[in-house]
C-alpha cells in the first residue's frame, strides 16, 4: 500500500492513487523478497522524507523500492533521483506530456515502430527491450516523428516498472536500425537529443547496462556520433554497434532462442511481441492519464535550496547549454 503525505490528499488524488495502485502488479512484499538488500525501513525513510517535500507528488511504496534498487540501496542517492525524476517529467513536456495511447500522435507512432520486450533475458540475466521501424515507415515517413517515438518507448518503460517491478541485473536495449534514414533523423533536434539524454542518464528509474544497435547503417552511426558529446563517457562505452554484415554478433549478447525470428533467432517475431505490448499499453490508458495528472512536481511549492531539482528548474530556459548535474 502507498503511504499518504502529511497533507491530506483530496478526493481526486486519492482516486488517482487507487488507479496507480491497481496498475502496479508487483507488491512491496515481492520487492522485499527479491532484493535482500532492500529493507522496509529504507522505504519508510524515503516516504518520511517525501512528506516534507511539498512539491513532490504522492509516490507508491513499490516506486520507492524501484528508486532504491536503481540507486544500489542508497537512500540519499534515491532522494536525489526522485527529485530529478519527477522534475524532469514535469518540465520535459515533449517526452512526458500528452501520453494518451488513443491520441493520434501515439497511434501514429505505434503504426511506425515496434516497441516491446523479448521473452527472456540476455546472457547476463538482463531484460531485453527492443525497438525498430516497421517496414511501412522505411520510405513513407509522413507519420514518423522521432520525439513521439521516444515518448512511446518511455511509456513502455514506465508501464514495465509498474507491471514487472525492479530487476537488479538491469536492462539491455536493442535498437534495430533497419530502414533508418535521414528523413527519420531530421525529426530529432539537437535540443531534444540533449533533453532525452539527460533523462536517460540522470532521471530514469531503470538500470540500462548496454545498448545494442543492430543493422547499423551510416545514418544510425551519424545519430550515434551526435550523441557522443552529449552522453557521459561511461554510458557511451556501453553502446555496441553491429553493422548488417555483423548482425549475427547479437548472439554474443543474447541467447539464440530469445533473439526474435526477425534477426535469425528462435524467439517470437517482433510483430507478435509488439502486438501484445501495444494492447497492454492501450488497456492501461487510465494509468497514463492518471500518472500524468498526478505524478508531476508543483514548482510553486518547492522549498528553496540547492537541490538537484532546483538546479534543473533554475537552468531550464529553452536552452540546455548550462544544464549539468553533479
Amino acid at each position: 500500500m502507498f503511504l499518504f503525505f502529511s497533507r491530506q490528499l483530496n478526493t481526486h488524488e486519492s482516486s488517482d492513487m487507487d488507479i496507480l495502485e491497481a496498475t502496479c502488479k508487483v507488491s512491496i512484499e515481492t520487492e522485499l523478497a527479491k532484493n535482500p538488500e532492500l529493507d522496509r525501513s529504507m522505504i519508510d525513510s524515503l516516504q518520511d522524507w517525501a512528506k516534507k517535500q511539498p512539491h513532490l507528488p504522492p509516490i507508491l511504496d513499490t516506486q520507492m523500492a524501484i528508486f532504491l534498487v536503481v540507486c544500489k540501496f542508497s537512500i540519499e542517492k534515491a532522494k536525489k533521483l526522485i527529485d530529478i525524476h519527477f522534475t524532469m517529467k514535469t518540465h520535459f513536456k515533449e517526452l512526458f506530456n500528452s501520453r494518451d495511447p488513443l491520441s493520434q500522435p501515439i497511434q501514429d507512432a505505434m503504426d511506425c515502430v515496434y516497441v516491446t520486450a523479448l521473452k527472456g533475458f540476455d546472457h547476463s540475466g538482463r531484460r531485453v527491450n527492443y525497438s525498430a521501424l516497421k517496414p511501412g515507415a522505411f520510405t513513407d515517413t509522413s507519420r514518423y516523428h522521432g520525439p513521439t517515438t521516444t515518448k512511446l518507448i518511455y511509456m513502455f518503460e514506465d508501464l514495465s516498472n509498474f507491471t514487472m517491478g525492479s530487476h537488479v541485473p538491469g536492462v539491455t536495449l536493442v535498437m534495430d536500425a533497419t530502414g533508418f534514414g535521414m528523413s527519420h533523423l531530421s525529426t530529432l533536434s539537437l535540443s531534444f537529443l540533449k533533453q532525452t539524454s539527460l533523462y536517460f542518464t540522470q532521471g530514469a528509474s531503470v538500470i540500462v547496462n548496454q545498448i545494442i544497435v543492430v543493422n547499423a547503417n551510416p545514418v544510425a552511426e551519424r545519430l550515434i556520433a551526435l550523441l557522443r558529446p552529449i552522453l557521459p563517457t561511461e554510458i557511451f562505452k556501453r553502446i555496441h554497434i553491429l553493422p548488417r554484415d555483423k548482425a549475427d554478433k547479437i548472439f554474443d549478447y543474447i541467447p539464440r532462442d530469445v533473439v526474435p525470428s526477425d534477426l535469425g533467432g528462435g524467439g517470437q517475431s517482433v510483430a507478435e511481441l509488439t502486438k501484445e505490448t501495444y494492447q497492454l499499453i492501450l488497456d492501461s490508458r487510465e494509468f497514463y492519464l492518471t500518472e500524468e495528472r498526478l505524478q508531476r512536481v508543483n514548482a510553486a511549492l518547492r522549498p528553496a535550496g540547492n537541490s538537484p531539482g532546483n538546479k534543473i528548474e533554475s537552468d531550464l530556459s529553452g536552452s540546455f547549454k548550462k544544464l549539468g548535474l553533479d
